[in-house]
């Protein structure tokens, strides 16, 4: 079955959401998050397990889908720190 890949960040609010209270940006926690899903015609479903001893909730993008360790699975190359003012590090997981 194929898989897909998506990263995205956030800045959830802790506890619940209050009406009428103005939340700052610059007060919110950021979270990074890349998460694998099962996709089909129908829909898409949550993998979970599928990254394992990474840490996921780090600054990075996804630099690229290929097959690196030459195993015939495409691999997902995160670029950790891009866009930081520095050279990031390529982690593979």
């Amino acid at each position: 079955m194929p898989c897909g890949c998506g990263q995205f960040s956030a800045q959830p609010i802790a506890g619940n959401y209050v009406e009428g209270v103005v939340y700052k940006q610059g007060d919110l926690p950021v979270q990074n998050r890349l998460n694998v899903f099962d996709v089909s015609d129908t829909a898409l479903v949550l993998k979970t397990g599928v990254v394992v001893n990474e840490k996921i909730d780090a600054l990075y993008r996804i630099d690229a889908c290929r097959d690196i360790n030459n195993d015939g699975y495409d691999d997902v190359v995160l670029l950790q720190n891009a866009g930081g003012g520095g050279r990031g590090n390529k982690h593979q997981s």
